[in-house]
C-alpha cells in the first residue's frame, strides 16, 4: 500500500463587518462563550491540486460531504459530463444544490493520479463569493466523504498533511 501525503492550507474563517474588513469569531463571543471555545475562528481545509496536466487549483477537504463535487463552470474541460434522465438533488449546509454527475479525466493530488473519477457537478460560484470577499480564493471543487473513504484519508493538523492510501 502506498502513503501519498498531500500538504493542507488550514484557511481561517472570519466574520466581517459592515465596511468588509474581517472580525474574528472569538471577538464577537462574550467572555461566557469565549471560555467554552477555545478555538478563536473556524476554518476549511484547502488542498492544491492539478487538473488535467498543467492547471493547479483549490480544492476543500469537506469530511461532511457525502460526495465529491465540482464546478461544473469552472472544471468544464476537465470532466466528462454524464447526461442522466432524472435531476439529481443534494442538500448542502445552506441550501439544496442542482448536482449533476461527471467523470474527473485526470486529477494530480501531490504524487497521487487519480484519472476516471466520478464526481457531482454543480454551481459553486455562491461559495466563490464568500470566499473572494474572505481571501480571495477561487474554489474548483471539494473533496468529499466518497473519496476520503477510498482512500482511507487522515487529517494530521499538526503536520498540515492530508494522508492518503492506495
Amino acid at each position: 500500500m502506498t502513503t501519498y501525503k498531500i500538504p493542507i492550507e488550514i484557511f481561517e474563517l472570519f466574520e466581517m463587518n459592515t465596511d468588509g474588513s474581517p472580525i474574528s469569531i472569538k471577538e464577537m463571543m462574550s467572555d461566557k462563550m469565549e471560555s467554552a471555545f477555545s478555538i478563536d475562528t473556524g476554518c476549511h481545509l484547502f488542498i492544491k491540486a492539478t487538473l488535467g496536466t498543467r492547471k493547479t487549483v483549490d480544492l476543500i477537504v469537506d469530511t461532511g460531504a457525502s460526495k465529491s463535487i465540482f464546478d461544473f463552470n469552472l472544471a468544464a474541460k476537465y470532466i466528462e459530463h454524464i447526461k442522466l434522465d432524472d435531476e439529481i438533488f443534494s442538500s448542502g449546509v445552506n441550501a439544496a444544490m442542482d448536482l449533476q454527475m461527471g467523470v474527473l479525466k485526470r486529477c494530480k493530488l501531490g504524487d497521487l493520479v487519480i484519472e476516471n473519477y466520478a464526481v457531482g457537478l454543480t454551481d459553486l460560484s455562491h461559495i466563490n463569493t464568500i470566499y473572494g470577499q474572505l481571501g480571495g480564493k477561487l474554489i474548483w471543487g471539494m473533496i468529499g466523504g466518497d473519496f476520503l473513504n477510498m482512500f482511507k484519508a487522515q487529517i494530521d493538523y499538526g503536520k498540515k498533511v492530508l494522508v492518503l492510501k492506495k
